[in-house]
Order: structure tokens, then sequence, then C-alpha cells
């Protein structure tokens, strides 16, 4: 059976009848047969034409096999049983009945699901690719995804290799596919499993006060062992013989319950369970820990974040002095999780650059600010505001300025180009776009950027994205997105191609960044020399690879030659980091100095109200005033416009503030006269805190099975148990994600809302609670710690499952003790016959390219042979000699000259044969000649 794509290019059929109106007008002129067989003809053209252009397709059949296995990566997976599957395979897969059209694909799956070999002969299954996160599976997107890669042209046969446990509980959906799913059981072998179900502790707690910690445990079969608890990761001795070393403990088969007391600490305690088994055979050790947040019970914390702790001491003595509760920390304290957001109000970044964090805080903190309330406050510096790599940000968007300096500015700019190399890496097209976006994020408007990379349909390196002015970022992130992440075998022709379009541009720094794997050839000790001379370095990033010592030892030997850094990259979150830096070295200082900048002040209001106004300043972060309903009321004048100096605003439930300058008496030593300088960062300080909490209510976060958790808003005081609350919630995920619900009342002084904790980490909650009569939403803070994902709770393999999925889809249950070489993989025996169709479309239109000329030989010539050789009659009736024919094309005579013969001109009778009709067509020629000769000289002509 045909199928049509496009059904309705037949409707060109309809000029089949106007052509029949044609040959009708046309068959006087050049005969009944001849115009009825063009017409014809060209009716046919038409019809092949119009079928071509509905894409027709004619179905095909196959006897060859695909084989698209599914490799469950998940945590609850054994190393030693996914590589005992891999060698099962490995048998199963070369089985006699393979044929050498057969192919095999595979697919890895845990929480994510990625393609490991595509549909080929000659692909094999191995463990060389991860699928991503592993505390979760989602069998079904395997599947799903295994199915789109079948090709339509075989018979295919899916083979799941796993376990069964799906924490997405979707596994029943695929039962729906036209292919059958084989089934190779993998064990999961916990049969004396001992997991800490959860930690129960109080939500907030005064420091140094007892804290009632429950651990919950579940075990699979009676066991014994020790409980280590640590407190914000020191161990501590807890419970009656106890000691820093563990608790003894002694369970039976089921849930027990151990009620241990702890000390909280100042501000944020982090206390986390160990279940040290004393024989650890069955014994999973992913589920053997717990975790709980305890908050301090003050409010209204300050938290003061530099890099250099050291220099804080000034500023933390000021806001002390002005009864601000306040504590310092490092970048590394906040990248310990929002845990540490819960228990603070604000936060003030002192000279902090966005790569000193983690990538994924940017977006924590940007929905700490906006969802949950939160406080913050960024002050200048050198690694600071733009000049830290803050541009294009997360961040940004919440600060009441803009970071990338205005476009009239004359700023010295930096240029950078990327070189980059395929990434051999777990998802590494991913991960070299995100590369490439980071990068090109952190730029100014005026940076120049540019991208190489190799070409493998050219066999050589080519701009993907040819240097030019940053600008609006459009083009360059188009470019990114369309990168191959070809393989390129030398560094020296990419290298060579960026160093030129570098020493021609118009910068004040110059920077290239490889990112490679580090096994092309390096490139030549000139061109290096070139590089260093020239003051462009190359710093190197090497990511994936093959683990080759030399491979390193080649990255860095181009970074140090060219006076560029050398990073080995072995988690991929680091890669934002590293090109957020990166691009700063190729970026113009954003510090303006060298003179005393004036300040210009508006009314003073909010954190600034009663300040007067401020002293110069010599050097202070370049930044451009944001539009309403930003607040800029200092600001620095100077030749080229004014720059903020002090910006405040309100974003969504939280605020924003930024001083371009730090506290840092270097910048500001004229600052140290001013009478309102302590005024104005105490301020600052107090107003960055939201609506205190009056203790009226509590928020408490209790887990249930599965990773739920209850929120739950409940009356503190004897006043607010009658009060009917109106309330809502922000949950704040590890990686910064938000789940926002209502809380429904479920009585007076009590609102309940659910969510589910859906990967490890430490969950923030925000509560906004509105009550009769109040003027603003007081605002909730606890948190909560998942220390595994339900992946690791099973203690068996769910085969039941596996076992309904292969019956319903008619495949067929395996098991690793089972001969792999009996497994018939691609035994086709219930495989159905799949009819590939095949286009037919270029044969048509062939056809009719070969009958075009035929219907204009119909059309214009007639071939006919007669006793002076062969002669053209064209449509007219005149018939020419060749040899006048070509005569006439040489120029020697007219056309013209060549008359038809004469309507009265006896036509021989049809009796006449042989000889007389020679002889007439013979007379009839002669008469011709004569009278055309007589013509061109002139003379008159008898026609007697």
């Amino acid at each position: 059976m045909v199928i049509l794509q496009y059904p309705l290019a037949l409707l060109a059929l309809v000029l089949v009848p106007v052509l029949a109106i044609s040959a009708r007008r046309l068959a006087p002129r050049i005969g009944l047969v001849r115009a009825w067989s063009s017409w014809g003809i060209r009716s046919v053209i038409i019809a092949l034409l119009a079928l071509a252009l509905s894409q027709p397709l004619f179905p095909r059949g196959t006897y060859d096999v695909t084989v698209a296995v599914i490799m469950d990566r998940s945590r609850s997976v054994s190393d030693a049983g996914r590589e005992a599957a891999v060698e099962w395979l490995s048998t199963a897969l070369h089985g006699d009945e393979r044929t050498t059209g057969d192919r095999v694909a595979l697919v890895h799956v845990a929480a994510q699901a990625v393609p490991g070999a595509m549909p080929d002969p000659a692909s094999e299954v191995s463990l060389s690719v991860l699928p991503g996160p592993r505390d979760g599976s989602d069998l079904y997107r395997g599947i799903e995804l295994a199915r789109a890669m079948l090709p339509q042209d075989t018979r295919n046969r899916l083979v799941l290799v796993s376990d069964g446990l799906d924490t997405e509980g979707t596994l029943s959906a695929a039962q729906s596919t036209d292919s059958p799913i084989d089934v190779l059981v993998l064990p999961v072998d916990r049969a004396r499993d001992v997991r800490i179900e959860r930690i129960a502790a109080p939500g907030r707690a005064e420091a140094g006060s007892i804290v009632d910690m429950d651990v919950v445990l579940h075990a699979a079969a009676a066991a014994s062992g020790r409980i280590v608890v640590r407190r914000n990761g020191i161990p501590v001795a807890v419970g009656e013989g106890g000691s820093a070393s563990g608790l003894p403990v002694r369970l039976s088969q089921g849930t027990t319950a151990l009620n241990l007391q702890v000390v909280a600490g100042n501000d944020l305690t982090r206390l986390e369970a160990t279940w040290i088994p004393d024989n650890r055979t069955g014994d999973a050790p992913e589920n053997d820990q717990g975790r709980a947040v305890v908050l301090s019970a003050r409010t209204g914390t300050v938290m003061l974040v530099s890099e250099r702790p050291e220099s804080l001491s000034g500023l933390l003595s000021m806001l002390q002095s002005g009864g601000v509760n306040v504590r310092t920390g490092t970048p590394s304290d906040l990248a310990q999780g929002s845990a540490v957001l819960a228990s603070i109000d604000g936060l003030v970044l002192v000279d902090v650059p966005r790569w000193a964090l983690p990538s994924r805080f940017d977006t924590l903190l940007a929905t700490w600010v906006e969802s949950t309330g939160g406080g913050l406050l960024m002050t200048g510096g050198a690694s600071a505001l733009g000049a830290g790599g803050w541009i294009g940000s997360e961040v940004e968007r919440v600060l009441p300025v803009k970071l990338d300096p205005p476009a009239q500015r004359q700023i010295q700019r930096g240029a950078l180009v990327l070189v980059m190399h395929a990434c051999e890496m777990e998802r590494g097209n991913y991960w070299g776009r995100v590369i490439c976006e980071t990068a090109i994020e952190a730029l100014t408007a005026q940076d120049l950027v540019g991208i190489v990379e190799f070409n493998h349909a050219s066999g050589d390196v080519e701009w993907a994205l040819p240097l030019q002015p940053a600008g609006d970022k459009v083009n360059a992130l188009r470019a990114a997105r369309r990168l191959a992440y070809g393989d390129m075998p030398d560094f020296a022709p990419s290298m060579h191609l960026a160093v030129e379009a570098l020493a021609e541009a118009d910068a004040g720094q110059r920077h290239i960044v490889i990112i490679s794997d580090g096994d092309p050839q390096p490139p030549t000790v000139a061109l290096l020399e070139r590089m260093y001379a020239l003051d462009i370095p190359a710093s190197t990033v090497l990511v994936g690879g093959h683990g080759r010592p030399e491979d390193q030892r080649r990255m860095e030997y181009i970074a140090s030659a060219t006076g560029g850094d050398f990073h080995r990259v072995t988690d991929p979150d680091q890669l934002p980091r590293i090109m957020i830096e990166a691009a700063q070295l190729a970026s113009r200082s954003f510090v303006q100095e060298g003179e005393a900048f004036v300040a210009e002040t508006n009314a003073a209001s909010g954190p600034l109200a009663g300040c007067s106004v401020p002293p110069p300043v010599d050097a202070y972060v370049l930044s451009a005033v944001r539009e309403a309903p930003a607040s800029t009321p200092w600001v620095l004048s100077g030749d080229e416009g004014t720059d903020p100096l002090v910006a405040w605003w309100y974003q969504g439930n939280g605020r924003a503030a930024v001083i371009t300058v730090p506290p840092d008496e270097g910048w500001t030593p004229q600052w140290n006269q001013w009478p309102d300088r302590d005024r104005l960062w105490i301020q600052l300080a107090r107003w960055l805190r939201p609506s205190p909490d009056d203790g009226a209510w509590a928020l408490q976060l209790r887990e249930g099975q599965g990773g739920r958790v209850e929120v739950a808003i409940e009356a503190a005081t004897a006043t607010t148990r009658d009060v009917l609350p109106t309330a809502s919630a922000v949950v704040l995920a590890p990686d910064g994600s938000t789940k926002k619900m209502a809380l429904e009342p479920t009585g007076p002084g009590r609102a309940v809302g659910v969510f589910t904790m859906d990967m490890p980490g430490e969950w923030l909650a925000v509560a906004a609670v509105s009550v009769p009569d109040s003027d603003a939403p007081m605002f909730l803070r606890s948190a909560i710690a998942q220390a595994w994902p339900d992946e690791d709770r099973a203690e068996h393999a769910d085969v039941a499952a596996l076992e309904r999925l292969a019956q319903a889809t008619g495949g067929r249950v395996h098991r690793l003790s089972d001969q792999p070489d009996r497994a018939g993989l691609f035994d086709r025996a219930g495989l159905k016959l799949l009819v590939a169709p095949a286009p037919i479309w270029p044969w048509l239109v062939i056809v009719a390219a070969i009958m075009l000329p035929i219907d204009v030989a119909i059309r214009r010539l007639v071939l006919r042979r007669e006793s002076t050789g062969v002669q053209i009659s064209t449509p007219t009736g005149h018939r020419v000699s060749p040899r006048r024919v070509t005569k006439d094309a040489r120029g020697s005579k007219p056309a013209q000259h060549v008359q038809a013969p004469s309507s009265q001109q006896a036509a021989p009778k049809s009796g006449d044969k042989g000889k007389d009709d020679a002889l007439v067509e013979g007379s009839d020629a002669m008469d011709r000649l004569r009278r055309a000769r007589r013509q061109g000289r002139g003379e008159s002509e008898d026609l007697s």
C-alpha cells in the first residue's frame, strides 16, 4: 500500500483537462495523432510530478533485528551487578542467530536517560557513559528513549537490565510498547540492611539548650552495631554508655526509635547520625545516615561574608556596637547548603566574587531574596559586583543596579576566544554549552568574544563565532548552542586562528581558554613564544579524557608557557566557576580610581534616612543606574556621567542594596572623619532584616514516609490560639528550585501544607503569615535535611514488576544465572516484521524528466526518409533539405528563400508507385530549385 504524505498535491491533476483544450487547438497545425500523443505524454508528466509532490512512501520489509539495551545505572544496583550484566550481555549479543545486518543500541538510565550507543552493527554494551544523577530510577524514560532510537526498517527488541525499582512509579506505562521487552533481573542483596529513616528534632532552639533528637531506624533483620552522632561535623557522646566513638545498639527486626539528647549550637546546629553495623554483610552503606537541622531561636541575624574574614573586624565591631545580631563567615560556609540561609535574615557579601561560590548558589541566593524574604547587601571591592563576575547572573537580577556599565563609557575592554574541543565526559555536549554560555554571560557588552572549533566535515578548524563585540550576547549564545564539538587532532591550527584574531583586536587584555581532554598534538614552540610575546595567555581546562598523564602534561605545558592557568576538572559543577573567572581575566578592571570622586545626593530615605552627604571616595566599582522602582539617592558624578554609590529597593518578598565601595578604609580614607559613617552601615544592616519574629507563631517541618514533609504553622502564644491565620509557604530545594504552596487552615491557630523531598540535601521552608489587623506578613523559617533518596530504601529487587512488564509486552525474563548464549536476543520468532516506508518520489521525477524531451520531439520534429535523404518537417509543413539547413545555418542563403510547395500542385495519385513516385518527387524538387534561383537573380517566373 502506497502512503501519500501530502495528498493535496494531487490537485495539480486539474491541469490535465486544460491540456486537452490545448491539444484540440494544436491539432490543425501538427496533426491530430501528434497533438493527442503530446497531450497524453504531458498528462503523464503532470501526473508523475503531482504524485512526486505528494511524497509517496512504498512499504518495504526487512528481516534484520535491532536489540536496544536499557541499562539501569541507579544507586540501588551494585557495581558488581552491573559489571556482571555487561559480561552476560557481551556473550548474549554475539549469539549464533545474529546476522551481519543486526544492530545493537544502548541507553543508560537513572534519574535521567541518555543514549550510550546508537543502533549500529558495531555497537557494544559498556559502562563508559554515566546518565547523570544516580539518586533515582525513571525506567519508563529510559524505555521511551530506547523506543525513539529504534530504526523503522528492522524488527526490534528491547532488553531492560534493572532491579525493577522505579522511584517515579511509571514503569507500568511502558507496557504499551509495540516491541517486546525482555528483562535481565539484577539482584539486590539487602537482606540484613539497616537504614536510618529520619531524625526528628525541633526546628529552633536556644543556644546551649538541650535538644531532643529522635533517631528512627528500620532493620530488615536483627542486627547489632553502634550509632555515631556528630554535631556540626564533630562526634559527641550521646545516651547512657555512649561516647564520641558511638552508642552501642542492638536492633530487632522492624522499626526502632532512639531518643537522644544533644546541646544546641549558637546559630546553626547540623545533626548527623550514622549507623555502623558489627557485620556489614547484607547492609547498604548508602542509607546509614540521617540528618537534621536546628536553627537558633534568635532572629534578625546578619551574616558578613568575605574571602578574608580578618578584614571584617572593623565592620563587625561597628555593627555589634549598634545592636545588630551579626556573625562572620567565608564563601565556603555559604556553600554548605540552604540551611545557612535559613539561619540568617540578612547577608552582606564584602568583595566576594561569583567564582568563590558553587554555581548553584547563584540561583539559590536570588530565590532566597525574592521568595523567602531575605535581605542582601553587596559591597564594592576589587573582586565585587561586575569585577567579580556577577554580570549576567541571577543575583544581578535582584540587585538595584546594573552591573554592566553603560556603552558610552570609554573603558578598556577585553577579548576572549574559547577553543572548544570534544567534551568526552558525562553529558559532554550539555556541559560544553554551559561552559560557553557562562563565559559569554560574564562578559560586558563591550568585550570581544569568539569561539573556535574543529569541523569534521571540512577537516579543519573554523570560527563558530568570529571575534566580535558581545553586545546583547544573542549571537554568541546562539553560536554556543550550535557547537558540534569536533575531535580536533592538533591544537596548533585552532590556537593560530585565535592568536591572529586577538593580535589585531582593539582590546586591553586578551585571553584564550582551551577546553579539551588533552589528546590533540601540542602546538609548536614558536607559536607559544609568539603568544607570550604578544601577552596572550592561554588557560587550559582538562575535562574528561582518557586519564593519561601525557594529556595533563600537555595542557599544563600550554598554560605555563603562555602565562595562563591550568585547571583539571573532575566535578562538572566546577566548570561554570572556572569560566566566570577566565572571562574576567579577559575583561578590563571595573574599578574607577585615581581621583577624589564627589557624591551627589537626592532625598535620603529608606536605609539612608538621616544620613548627611558623604565625603568623596578615592575608588569605587563601576555600575549603572537601574530604572524605577530602584532608588539611587547617592551617585558619583564625572565627565562621562553619573555612577551609583548607594542604591536599594524591595525585590519580591525581600530587599537588596548595593554600595559600590567596600568598608575597607583604603578605598574611603576620608570617611573616617565622616560622622555618619557608622550610622550608614548600621542602618543598612538593620534594613536588610524583615519584620522581626515576635514568637507568636512557630513553623514546624515533620517528615513522614516517602520523603513527604508536613509544613505546619502553629500558634505559639495564648493570644494566637484562636486566630485563623492566612499563610503561604515557599520551599527552597537544594538545587535552588522552589515549590510554592498555600497553607490550608485546619482550625484556629493552625495551617498545614505538604511537599515531597525528591533529592538529598537541605531544604529551606519559609512561611508568610498574615493575621487580621496586621500591616505586613511575618516570615518564619525552618529547615529540614534528607540524607539519602528513596532509591536507597528497597531491600529486594522488584522482580514481580519486571515479570509483569515482560509478560505484557511479549518479552522474556532472563537472569544472570542463565546461559547467555541461549538467550536468543536476536531470535526473530515473535518479533513484528516492520515495513519501512521507502520514498519513491525521486524515481517519479526521473521518469518525468525522461518523458519531457519525447513530448518536445513529438510537437516539434518529424523524421522522414525520402529518396533525396532525410528531410525535417516543421509543424507548419515546410520541408528543408538537411544540406540547405546546414548552408542556411552558415549564412549563405536566407531561410525564407526556400518556399513551401504550392497548394495548386497536383498530388500524386494513390495508385502511382515506385519509379513514377520517384520521378514526380525529383521533378518537383528540380522545379522548386529553379524557381528559387530565378528569384535570387530577380528574374520573373512564368507561371503558365
